[in-house]
């Protein structure tokens, strides 16, 4: 409450003003018979009345359903109703959904980089002398290279939804996409065909198949962190 005499504000409870010393409750009614307490600001008041004198909140018998509403959509408020100018000074935001989103990213950039690799080891043996005796014996390797342009460019699609989803990651935009993001980046690692023939590429393949996994779990776990779409 605020002093009669200088006007600063006190707390309710107080019965002088830490300014100046004025009695705080010289004036205040007090209730003469059965009395409750303001959930609100904890003022006594008459038992019969409808607003409490000091705050003029509702003193009904919903007052503490109507006070609990109010917390919860407060915190709701907090949690979910920021704008992107918000984010950066917001509480609930950490490095993790951030770290995930670059590690996404890079898996996005190992996949279109495995996929370049892979078409040209294919068109290069496709080029050797002895591929087309080969495949004279062989008719099904005549669509050899037809198969592998198509296959690669479902990956191309799984790379892109991982860059996405990277994107919506650093940015918090919308979770749901992250999730998307980080399950196609390891669904395209695990169809690298180069992984399967070269020992070297296995190794790195590895490594990015653990990055993407740990940009998962860094993704799913943030998930207060993001606006809601």
């Amino acid at each position: 409450m605020d002093c009669p005499k200088c006007g600063v504000h006190n707390r309710n409870d107080a019965e002088r003003c830490r300014m100046c010393g004025n009695p705080m409750r010289q004036n205040q009614r007090r209730p003469s018979g059965p009395t409750k307490t303001c959930p609100f600001c904890h003022t006594l008041n008459d038992k019969d009345a409808p607003f409490c004198t000091e705050c003029k909140r509702p003193l009904g018998t919903r007052t503490a359903k109507v006070l609990e509403a109010d917390m919860v959509k407060e915190q709701e408020k907090r949690t979910y109703e920021r704008t992107w100018a918000d984010a950066p000074a917001s509480a609930l935001r950490t490095a993790r959904c951030s770290v995930g989103g670059i590690l996404m990213l890079m898996v996005a950039m190992f996949i279109v980089a495995d996929i370049a690799f892979t078409i040209a080891e294919s068109y290069r043996e496709t080029q050797m002398a002895g591929f087309d005796r080969v495949a004279e014996q062989y008719p099904a390797l005549k669509s050899f290279m037809a198969n592998i342009v198509v296959c690669q460019s479902i990956r191309l699609v799984f790379a892109l939804l991982a860059f996405f989803g990277a994107v919506a990651a650093i940015r918090r935009i919308n979770y749901g996409v992250g999730i998307i993001g980080g399950v196609f980046g390891i669904v395209g690692l695990l169809m690298s065909i180069s992984a399967l023939v070269y020992a070297v590429w296995f190794l790195v393949a590895f490594l990015v198949f653990a990055m993407a996994v740990i940009a998962l779990i860094l993704v799913a776990i943030s998930r207060r962190e993001f606006k809601l779409a």
